[in-house]
């Protein structure tokens, strides 16, 4: 089971650098979703494998609602592409911490 949670950390590491890098944000946009997804659900997978899946299972609901909150706390800038981590996800127009020009309020999910 070590292995399952290295590679959920390799991941996540690798998902990160590249939010943290990339200047290219239609890119990054499709790209996150993928990645946060695919990190939610490595983390209810070793519980099958240990024998708790009922417990897997109840952890379901919370598991959805952090992953809708992921999804729509992180922003990216279509000026300069830089990754945004709102405070408030449902509040619209916030400005671009590096550019200071107002974020597309546009989603391709959520």
């Amino acid at each position: 089971m070590g292995w399952g949670f290295g590679a959920l950390a390799l991941l996540a590491f690798v998902n990160m650098i590249f939010l943290l890098t990339s200047r290219n944000a239609r890119l990054k946009r499709s790209v996150s979703l993928v990645g946060i997804v695919v990190i939610a659900i490595l983390m209810v997978v070793p519980w099958f494998f240990m024998g708790l899946g009922a417990f897997g299972l109840s952890t379901l609901p919370f598991l959805v609602v952090v992953v809708a909150f992921n999804c729509r706390k992180v922003r990216f800038c279509d000026a300069c592409g830089f990754t945004n981590l709102v405070p408030n996800p449902f509040k619209s127009g916030p400005l671009c911490d590096d550019c200071g020009k107002p974020l597309d309020a546009k989603r391709k999910w959520l």
